[in-house]
Formats: C-alpha cells, sequence, structure tokens
C-alpha cells in the first residue's frame, strides 16, 4: 500500500474523532451518556496499545491493567503527594511503566506462548499487591483520594466541554500513531513475528528488539490511559486494575478485531457499555464475564472488524459479478 492513501485514511479519522469530541458535549445532553465516552475513550487508548503486543506481534499478555494501574498510580502520587502539574503527572505515568517494561522486558520476552503470558500476569498481579500494601504511597486498600481536578468541575459535576475534547485528541493520536506503525516497516515486521519467530529471524529481522518495540509502545498507551483515568476519576483503588480488567482490556480487543487498530476502539465502548449495565456486586456477574468471553473466541474469531470486512468484501464481489452483466448494451 502507497503512504499517501494511508496517510489520508489516518488524517480522516484521527479528524473525525477530534471534530466529534468538540461537538459532542453541545449536542448530548445526557450526562450519563457523556461520561460514559469519556471513560470508554480512556479504556480504547490502552486497548489500541495492547493490540499492537497482542494482536500485531502476536505476544499474548495479560499485564495491561497493571500497567495502566501503574501509570495511574504514579500520575495520582504526583499530584496528591508531590503536588506536581497535570503535565509533570503525565510524564511519571508513561515514565513508570516504560522503566518497568524495560526491567521485565529482558527475561519475560525470552519466554514463548503461555509462559510470557503468566509472567505479565505476575507483573499485574504484583501492582495491584503493591497498590495494596504500600499505604503512604498508595492509600492501601482504602485507595488513594485528592486528585485534584482537570479543566475545572470534579468528579460529581464533570466538565465534559474540556474532558470530551481532551479524550478526543489522545485517542486520535494514539490511534494515528498505532495505525502508521501497523503500515510501516515495523508493522510488516511485527505480522512476520506474529507468524513465524524463526522465519523473521531468517529474514534478517531482529525479533527481540521488534517484540521489545511493542512492549513499550504498549506500556506508554496504557501508562497515558492511567494518568487520564486517574484525573478523570480522581480516586484510585487497587481493584481497578486487577485480573478482571486486564482480561476486559483483552476482551476489546478480540471483540473489535486483534490486528486492525481501530477494532480495539469499538472493543472497549461494546464492553464498558456492557459492564456498564451489570455492576460488577452482582452475583451473576462472573458468570456473564465468562459467557462474554467464551462467545468472543467462538464466534468472533476475527472480532466485529472481521465481520465488516467480510460484509464488504461480499459487497465488492456481487458488485464485481453485476459489472459485466451491467455493461452488457440492452436488445433493441
Amino acid at each position: 500500500m502507497s503512504s499517501r492513501p494511508l496517510v489520508l485514511r489516518i488524517g480522516t479519522t484521527a479528524a473525525a474523532l477530534v471534530i466529534a469530541s468538540f461537538l459532542l458535549p453541545h449536542t448530548v445532553g445526557n450526562l450519563v451518556v457523556l461520561d460514559f465516552i469519556c471513560v470508554a475513550a480512556i479504556f480504547a487508548i490502552a486497548a489500541i496499545g495492547y493490540d499492537l503486543l497482542v494482536g500485531s506481534t502476536g505476544l499474548f499478555a495479560l499485564g495491561q491493567a497493571g500497567l495502566m494501574g501503574l501509570g495511574a498510580y504514579a500520575a495520582g502520587y504526583t499530584a496528591v503527594t508531590l503536588k506536581g502539574s497535570p503535565f509533570e503527572a503525565a510524564c511519571m505515568a508513561v515514565a513508570l511503566p516504560l522503566a518497568a517494561t524495560i526491567v521485565i522486558g529482558a527475561p519475560s520476552l525470552r519466554l514463548r506462548g503461555v509462559y510470557f503470558g503468566v509472567a505479565t500476569l505476575v507483573f499485574s498481579i504484583l501492582v495491584t499487591s503493591i497498590a495494596t500494601a504500600w499505604t503512604p504511597v498508595t492509600g492501601g486498600a482504602t485507595g488513594l483520594a485528592g486528585i485534584p481536578p482537570l479543566g475545572g468541575g470534579n468528579v460529581l459535576k464533570v466538565n465534559h466541554a474540556f474532558w470530551l475534547p481532551l479524550c478526543g485528541i489522545s485517542l486520535a493520536m494514539f490511534l494515528a500513531l498505532a495505525w502508521a506503525l501497523n503500515g510501516s516497516r515495523v508493522g510488516d515486521a511485527w505480522r512476520t513475528i506474529a507468524r513465524d519467530e524463526v522465519l523473521a529471524a531468517n529474514l534478517g529481522i531482529d525479533v527481540f528488539r521488534y517484540k521489545m518495540l511493542a512492549f513499550l509502545l504498549s506500556a506508554a498507551f496504557a501508562g497515558y490511559a492511567g494518568f487520564l483515568f486517574a484525573y478523570y476519576v480522581q480516586f484510585l483503588a487497587p481493584d481497578a486494575f486487577a485480573l478482571r480488567q486486564s482480561i476486559s482490556l483483552l476482551l476489546m480487543v478480540f471483540l473489535g478485531g486483534a490486528g486492525t487498530v481501530w477494532g480495539p476502539i469499538i472493543g472497549a465502548f461494546v464492553v464498558h457499555g456492557l459492564f456498564s449495565f451489570i455492576p460488577s456486586d452482582n452475583d451473576w456477574f462472573e458468570v456473564f464475564f465468562a459467557v462474554v468471553v467464551l462467545a468472543v473466541l467462538a464466534l468472533l474469531p476475527r472480532g466485529v472488524a472481521g465481520l465488516v470486512y467480510r460484509g464488504a468484501a461480499l459487497l465488492r464481489g456481487r458488485a464485481g459479478r453485476r459489472g459485466p452483466s451491467a455493461s452488457k448494451p440492452e436488445a433493441d
């Protein structure tokens, strides 16, 4: 694919997201809907980064919620204890997950398949355990409160005229970055690695370096999403980044369409929507969660994006079959 159509598609999609984010606060009067869009957009940023690791590179990981939690607590601690600015909090939220990824990436990326997934799962559990136990820094099990409001308003009365554009611009930027990477030689290398690591190595691809790049980008996306989440809810609790959240993010990727870049955005809105209507303290929540996961894996192996691509291919095929007959001149 030439670069010009790709740039045009990226620019058009990003511009549409930004324009919509500025218009929605003035056209949608339902505060619950606006709140839903903001939170779903935040999770979509983490899901897009997760897709670079799981969908593009083919690495099975379960630590995205841990990286997001690390970024959220870094932002919260910077804001509450260090009295830092939102910019400093955002930098810390991205830097800490990146540093953790460098530390755990070197040994864990040597592992393959389910072993890498277990290593990232252990890391996610470790983050939750530290957040629960390190009370002076994280607030412990009672949570970290007192994160200052961003853009005016507070958690009870959110300034959606500020937050929706912030989330929309952020989502557009990260989507554009991921889309550009997947359309470049980096994306080609990732897909080759996902297909066959031995083949990729024989073709001269530095497998470890490209896997590490995907891991680092995934951590940066998750860390920034954690920063937005911390300032939006203004309260952090360890349970928000437990194993259930990692599985939810994984479900967002596979439901939307792994390896499609924009598919995880659809997945984020659908999954967050489903779980918003069923409280997590409901006795049937775990059953519902398990059924949704199994249904997606069994019925939508390529996600919603796969259905869209298949539908578009069928339409093109039908148009192609009708074309020759339609071009014949009618008999007099």
